[in-house]
């Protein structure tokens, strides 16, 4: 079960990754237009708070020694950093691409 548990995590990670890969390429300006872009962003944020939430749920079953791997609790941690920025980005709304954008405009 505890295999079953580690392998379904980092399946919905990956699945997580291309999540963001889509998201990526819209702008703000994208998600006003379209309503059923957004519809699709709020579900991917509630997406990443679940891989947020089953990331603290691996935490306290490596914590209670239920898992005895060091390795699974360092990539539980790099994954729950990494989540954390995917889902401030998407709250934002706002691609890293927008805010270049935005520099460029502000020096010229």
């Amino acid at each position: 079960m505890i295999i079953f548990t580690c392998a379904l995590y980092y399946f919905l990670v990956i699945v997580g990754f291309f999540f963001q890969y889509y998201f990526k390429k819209f702008t703000a300006s994208d998600y006003y237009m379209n309503p059923q872009l957004n519809l699709k962003r709020v579900f991917c944020i509630a997406y990443h708070y679940f891989i947020l939430g089953y990331s603290m749920l691996l935490f306290e079953l490596v914590g209670n020694e239920v898992i005895q791997s060091f390795t699974v609790l360092i990539s539980v941690v790099i994954i729950f950093i990494v989540y954390i920025s995917f889902s401030g980005n998407l709250e934002f709304a706002i691609s890293p691409r927008e805010i270049k954008r935005k520099r460029k405009r502000k020096w010229k």
